[in-house]
């Protein structure tokens, strides 16, 4: 901005050089209202870019945080309160009810970003499971609830007892625990995964060193005296605490595997497993998973189950339908020897025994190779046993006790009125303990059955089982461990040894999830469900198979990975999920973005175009900018200058639709000063703001043919936004087409402008130092639908990123900039912006589909090629001519 305030201080140091105190004083007063009024674009700018950043999230189709829709949300409101300041400054005391208004919007915005309220602390802290039930999920978390419903029901279930959010909440307000979890959050910003991880750590560790409030230690001891009195078992009593926090098990999200579960605890170790279990929220799967759902840290309060630890002979999962299909038919009873952690976890194979419903009788039965299994360790925790060939072949449940599992699995279905996902165990004794249920998630589309023609040498794996249907195309990588996965490329299909619940942190970047060893019944086969992730478990010699792999198509319906990408021969094409939608991030984002994006102050000339009439920030500063405008270009006497009064540009004596105010330099000195009715003209070939002429020529080179032909539907479209925008009928004076403005000195300029439904920003420094030369271009809105405005943008971007612009694309909006270019190249870049302003207004009508945008791209191209090439020929006259006056005066 050096050349912007240079020049400002060489009008002005001209006017005292005159001795001239009238004009000195004018001079001050243009630079004070010249600042304020480039301070108002700059914010306008920010905030236009905020609420672009708003759009893009409310697509719902990446994953954000809260932390995010309040900081952008704040970034608006800051930029907007900024715009209504300068508009005092500019017109003091002429809108007495704009701040107010914007305060007024301001404050509801408060009230939707507002953290809701979490659990009281005086509520119980414990809860025997005995007087538990499903209406208290919202207490002690639904996988408590669940379990002590089971209990009231008759089903064996292990004696124990729940810690609530109540507890919970105790804890977190404890020597200020949340509040500075929260300020880590917001000051780490984790984006990449290793920077997740760093925070991660912090939390989890203040966690662990945060001493539980006296009055929770002294509950959580008197309930683990009360449980073991009960149970009498002469033995240590051995236990399992385990997450219940609200949100988990529930019909939305299943949290599988998320949290973490402190196995075989001692009596004397409850306090701290309790404290690992709170910790786990911040652990880096579950936050990844908080972020993927759209969940809000408040939205899962933290409860924790403590039941008595059943020493399996036996266990897994049961499913009362297929996961995958959606079919109902069949119960499917996963099952290994020992714990059943190994089923979820997927570390080993198990059996599966597919159950007829009626007759309930065993359809079929596929027995695993259980080389390894789960068991309680001597001192705590588990440990794995390598189990003998005999042994690891042999059926783990005899047909009884299948038949058993499933049918306590349909009786539990029945009561809760939906296909469940049910725990189990069997215990030494051969009694079966109900572990947990909750609801199973279905898939939203059926599985598709029709016949794949492939060569069979494409098809590099066609043995893994269907963890999560649909389809999905990338290139292969290869995670064996945590560093590995720090590099995980988006969209890539992601390629594992076991199908671990750590590895859900990396679904949303993944196109699809191969493993050779885990099953349908895991925990990261649920989450992979719940995200919409496709996803094919226990396909042995998968690494090996992808290892060398370019891209593949992953079909997990069929059951098989095809080389290269043959997505166009499935009926089910690769996922594009709205994966926030629903979610009450997204929910919060969308209440946020009403307040905040839409444009509802359109027509400058109507009677609603008063404060007392906005609907959201972007009413406030669409008000703003056209009042500064006016202000800036007011016709009071007091507030003229003569020597940089705004002047009409027109070109070949026809008057054009853009005015110019010089900063000094801008103007040859022949051209007319601005007269007090502001009917003066200036010729366009009287500018001599080099940035200017730069731009010109490229808006001028090539004719524009006018507006684009429509099709019906964007005709339709652009009638749908015309029927509210009278400034949009044809032949209309519209003074949304006349805030079109350059400010310019010698050297630099800077361009507002207003076509129908789009505003421009075009800014330049062009000077002989190439350090300092700078352009800068921003373009948002469009009289179209959504979708065809997006195009354009998209379109805009990658046409200005050809050309060495650095260029973002949020929704309709684009902000590009290049710096540190010589001034032939800077010169370039602006007849290329020129071009641009001109050639592509309208075009958002006609952006139908990406066929169209691809031709217009491809024309747009060679028409910058063309006005480059013939910049290029002039350069090479300019310096022969030169060269020839030069050799002349010789």
């Amino acid at each position: 901005m050096s050349g912007l305030w240079s020049a400002f201080r060489r009008m002005i140091s001209r006017s005292q050089a005159a001795n001239d105190a009238d004009e000195a004083f004018h001079a001050s007063r243009l630079l004070e209202r010249c600042q304020a009024f480039r301070k108002l674009l700059a914010a306008n700018n920010q905030a236009l870019g905020a609420m672009a950043a708003i759009d893009e999230l409310a697509a719902g189709t990446e994953p954000f945080t809260m932390n995010q829709v309040r900081s952008l949300c704040t970034e608006v409101a800051v930029r907007v309160l900024q715009m209504v300041q300068q508009v005092e400054a500019l017109a003091p005391g002429r809108y007495p009810g704009l701040e107010a208004a914007f305060r007024a919007i301001q404050q509801e915005l408060a009230d939707v970003l507002r953290r809701e309220p979490g659990p009281s602390s005086e509520a119980p802290l414990i809860f025997d499971l005995q007087g538990v039930d499903c209406a208290m999920a919202s207490v002690v978390g639904a996988k408590s609830a669940n379990l002590g419903e089971a209990g009231r029901l008759g089903f064996r279930t292990p004696p124990g007892f729940a810690a609530t959010t109540a507890a919970y909440a105790l804890f977190m307000a404890s020597d200020g625990l949340a509040e500075e979890i929260d300020r880590r959050i917001q000051a780490a910003g984790a984006k990449a995964l290793d920077e997740a991880h760093a925070l991660s750590s912090s939390l989890q560790q203040l966690v662990m060193r945060s001493a539980l409030p006296e009055s929770l230690a002294l509950e959580l001891n008197a309930a683990c005296a009360r449980l073991a009195e009960r149970l009498e078992t002469g033995e240590a009593l051995r236990l399992a605490v385990r997450s219940s926090a609200v949100g988990e098990d529930g019909e939305a999200y299943s949290f599988a595997g998320q949290y973490r579960s402190v196995l075989n605890v001692g009596l004397e170790d409850v306090a701290a497993a309790y404290k690992e279990v709170i910790a786990s929220k911040y652990g880096v799967t579950a936050m990844s998973y908080r972020l993927a759902r759209g969940l809000r840290d408040e939205d899962a309060p933290m409860g924790v189950m403590v039941i008595h630890m059943v020493d399996a002979a036996a266990g897994g999962v049961a499913y009362t339908a297929d996961p995958a299909t959606g079919r109902c038919e069949h119960v499917f009873v996963h099952a290994v020897f020992g714990m059943p952690k190994a089923v979820v976890d997927g570390a080993t194979e198990s059996d599966v025994y597919r159950i007829c419903r009626e007759p309930l009788e065993i359809a079929m039965s596929c027995i695993g190779s259980k080389k390894t299994k789960l068991v309680l360790a001597r001192g705590e925790g588990l440990a794995y046993e390598h189990s003998p060939g005999d042994v690891a072949g042999a059926p783990c449940l005899k047909p009884e006790q299948a038949l058993e599992v499933a049918r306590a699995a349909l009786a539990l279905e029945r009561h809760f009125g939906a296909p469940q996902d049910v725990e189990w165990a069997f215990d030494r004794e051969g009694r079966l303990f109900i572990l947990q249920n909750r609801p199973l998630r279905m898939p939203e589309t059926p599985m598709d059955y029709a016949e794949l023609e492939v060569a069979q040498s494409d098809i590099l794996l066609s043995d893994g089982v269907t963890a999560s249907a649909g389809v999905g195309v990338g290139r292969p990588y290869i995670v064996r461990k945590q560093a590995d996965a720090l590099r995980l490329p988006k969209d890539a299909v992601l390629v594992v040894r076991n199908a671990l619940p750590a590895w859900a942190s990396l679904l949303d970047r993944a196109s699809a999830v191969v493993a050779e060893l885990g099953g349908a019944a895991g925990h990261l086969a649920a989450v992979a469900r719940e995200m919409g992730t496709p996803a094919l478990f226990g396909a042995s010699g998968a690494i090996a198979a992808l290892a060398r792999a370019e891209v593949v198509t992953v079909d997990a319906d069929r059951g098989v990975v095809l080389s290269g990408d043959r997505s166009q021969l499935l009926s089910r094409k690769p996922r594009s999920p709205r994966v926030m939608v629903g979610a009450p991030v997204h929910d919060a984002l969308l209440r946020a973005a009403r307040l905040t994006t839409p444009l509802s102050l359109i027509d400058p000339d109507s009677p609603l175009f008063d404060p007392g009439y906005f609907q959201s920030l972007h009413d406030v500063t669409r008000f703003c900018h056209e009042k500064a405008v006016e202000a800036m270009f007011a016709e009071d006497d007091d507030r003229r200058f003569p020597q940089a009064s705004a002047l009409r540009l027109s070109y070949q004596g026809k008057p054009l639709q853009y005015w110019v105010v010089d900063l000094g330099g801008g103007v040859s000195p022949a051209a007319p000063p601005a007269d007090k009715n502001r009917s003066s003209r200036l010729d366009v070939e009287m500018v001599a703001c080099r940035p200017f002429r730069a731009l010109w020529r490229g808006m001028i080179e090539l004719p524009w043919s006018g507006p684009p032909a429509l099709d019906m539907r964007g005709f339709a479209s652009v009638v749908a936004q015309a029927a509210s925008n009278p400034d949009l009928e044809p032949g209309r004076s519209s003074a949304m087409a006349m805030r079109n403005y350059f400010l310019i000195s010698d050297e630099f300029m800077s361009l507002q402008s207003r076509f129908g439904f789009h505003f421009c920003t075009v800014e330049a420094l062009i000077c002989p130092v190439s350090e300092e030369n700078f352009a800068s271009f921003q373009f948002k809105g469009g009289a179209a639908d959504r979708g065809r405005r997006v195009r354009r943008a998209r379109l805009l971007a990658d046409v200005l990123e050809g050309y060495c612009f650095i260029a973002e694309n949020r929704e309709d909006s684009v902000v590009a900039r290049l710096e540190g270019a010589s001034v032939r190249e800077m010169e370039n870049a602006l007849a290329m912006l020129g071009y641009l302003l001109i050639h592509t207004r309208q075009l958002d009508m006609v952006m139908a589909d990406n066929a169209r945008a691809e031709a217009e791209f491809k024309r747009l191209r060679r028409d910058i090629d063309i006005i480059l090439s013939r910049n290029a020929r002039r350069a090479v006259e300019e310096t022969s001519w030169k060269n020839q006056g030069t050799a002349g005066s010789n």
